[in-house]
C-alpha cells in the first residue's frame, strides 16, 4: 500500500521500532463530480479493506495552536501503531468546501481533523479537538464496534516490545562496531564470536516480531457482507 506515513514520535527509538511507527495513509482518488452522502462517501473510501476507516483533514492554514495540537497527535506512539487496524484515507484542506465531493464527512461547526467509521459504517465519529486522548478514545469506541480483543491489551503488550526491539538494536550496533575493529585488527576468532552473537540478536528479533503479530491479531467481528469479502480475497 503506498501514501505518506509519519515519522516516528522519539528520536531515541531504534530502527526496528522506527518501522512500526508509520501510518500509512492512503491519498482518495476524487473522482465524484457532485457531493455524495454520508453512507456513500464513507463506503467509497472504505473499498474492500476489511478494516474500520481513519479519515484525517490536513491543517493548511489552521491557526497555530490547532495546528500544533494536531501535528502532536500525529507523532503520539501509541496513535502511530493503532492507525494498523484502521484503513487510513488522507484529505487535503480543501475537503471541508461545500462543493468537494467528500466535504459531507468533515461537516461539523468545529470543524473537526479527524473522522472515523466502523466498517459497516453505523458508528461515524467526527473528533473535534484533535488531542491525542480524544483520539485514542474515540479510536478505541470505534475498534470495539469491529474487533473482538480488546486494542488497549494488545497495545501495552506492543508498547513493551518496542522496548525490546530498542535494546536488541542498540546492542546490535555496538556489536557491528566491534567487529569492524576486530576485521581491522585481524582478531579472527573474536569477529567469529561476535558474529555468533549478531545471528542470536537477529533470532531474538524474529521471535519478537512473530509475538508482535499475534498481538496484532485481533479478529474481526462476524459481520456477514465482511466475511463475504474476506472469503473472496482469500
Amino acid at each position: 500500500m503506498g501514501g505518506g506515513g509519519s515519522e516516528m514520535s522519539s528520536w531515541a527509538r531504534g530502527k526496528t521500532s522506527t518501522s512500526r511507527l508509520n501510518a500509512d495513509w492512503q491519498e482518495p482518488l476524487v473522482s465524484a463530480e457532485k457531493n455524495l452522502e454520508l453512507q456513500e462517501a464513507l463506503k467509497t473510501l472504505r473499498g474492500e479493506d476489511p478494516r474500520p476507516l481513519l479519515i484525517l483533514r490536513d491543517c493548511d492554514g489552521c491557526k497555530n495552536k490547532e495546528g500544533d495540537l494536531l501535528k502532536r497527535t500525529l507523532l503520539d506512539e501509541r496513535l502511530l501503531l493503532a492507525t494498523g487496524w484502521f484503513h487510513c484515507v488522507r484529505f487535503s484542506h480543501d475537503v471541508v468546501n461545500p462543493e468537494h465531493p467528500f466535504s459531507v464527512i468533515f461537516e461539523h461547526e468545529r470543524h473537526p481533523h479527524i473522522a472515523m467509521s466502523s466498517w459497516d459504517l453505523k458508528t461515524f465519529i467526527q473528533v473535534p479537538r484533535a488531542g491525542q486522548k480524544d483520539v485514542w478514545k474515540s479510536m478505541k469506541r470505534v475498534m470495539g464496534k469491529d474487533y473482538k480483543k480488546s486494542p488497549e491489551s494488545a497495545m501495552k503488550g506492543i508498547m513493551k516490545l518496542l522496548v525490546e526491539y530498542d535494546a536488541i538494536d542498540d546492542r546490535e550496533e555496538a556489536l557491528k562496531i566491534q567487529v569492524s575493529a576486530k576485521k581491522e585488527r585481524g582478531k579472527t576468532a573474536r569477529v567469529k564470536i561476535l558474529q555468533k552473537e549478531l545471528a542470536i540478536l537477529a533470532e531474538e528479533r524474529e521471535e519478537l516480531i512473530e509475538e508482535e503479530a499475534s498481538l496484532k491479531e485481533l479478529g474481526f467481528k462476524k459481520i456477514k457482507e465482511r466475511e463475504e469479502l474476506l472469503g473472496s480475497n482469500a
